[in-house]
């Protein structure tokens, strides 16, 4: 017998009817949740050119994805290799994502800091320009907001579930050196961005 059969036993003769069925609901349901996220999680690593979360050897140049040329919230259109030679912090955001606007202030410091050292933060925006505009003005952005304009852009960024936020960075060569799904803390900037602005 193994340990789950004799933990429904367990529980069958040690509760009354009713609380042992609430319990084995519970666990079937916690049970389901493991084995469904284990598995997403997988397809995501293994879809992901880069791992997510995670340094890798860099196997996908930015310069060799679909150009998808953007507007900025000015009007101006834009492709990301505008700023080829730069460590480029590609963030995917949307007004309506509040972790994605509570990583907005830290993003504003870094810009401002390390942008003499070669730091582009470039926000994509998964919304309405109007809203972003809006947006980008209360938060006082300092860096280039873009306006996506199609919809697989993440999934060729590497983000197939479209997860936000979402930051990809890219070194001075081109070279897609990190995914990142979720809010950016400032000990993965410390980690793996900083460091690529002095990358000899």
């Amino acid at each position: 017998m193994n340990t789950i059969q004799k933990l429904i036993r367990r529980v069958l003769t040690e509760h009354h009817p009713f609380t042992a069925v609430l319990y084995l609901t519970g666990f079937s349901i916690a049970l389901l949740l493991f084995v469904k996220l284990g598995i997403e999680g997988g397809e995501a690593d293994a879809a992901d050119p880069v791992r997510h979360n995670a340094p890798s050897a860099a196997t996908i140049n930015a310069w060799d994805l679909p150009p998808f040329p953007m507007n900025d919230i000015e009007g101006k259109q834009h492709l990301i290799s505008d700023w080829k030679g730069k460590v480029l912090l590609v963030n995917f955001w949307a007004t309506w994502c509040p972790p994605c606007k509570r990583e907005i202030p830290e993003f504003i410091e870094y810009q401002e800091q390390y942008g003499s050292d070669g730091l582009q933060i470039l926000g994509v925006g998964i919304d309405d320009p109007q809203r972003l505009q809006l947006s980008a003005a209360e938060l006082k952005i300092n860096y280039p907001v873009l306006v996506a304009t199609a919809p697989e852009m993440m999934t060729v960024w590497g983000n197939r579930n479209q997860v936000l936020p979402f930051s990809a960075i890219v070194d001075r060569q081109g070279s897609i050196r990190y995914l990142h799904r979720g809010q950016l803390m400032p000990i993965t900037f410390e980690r793996h961005i900083k460091p690529l602005l002095y990358e000899q």
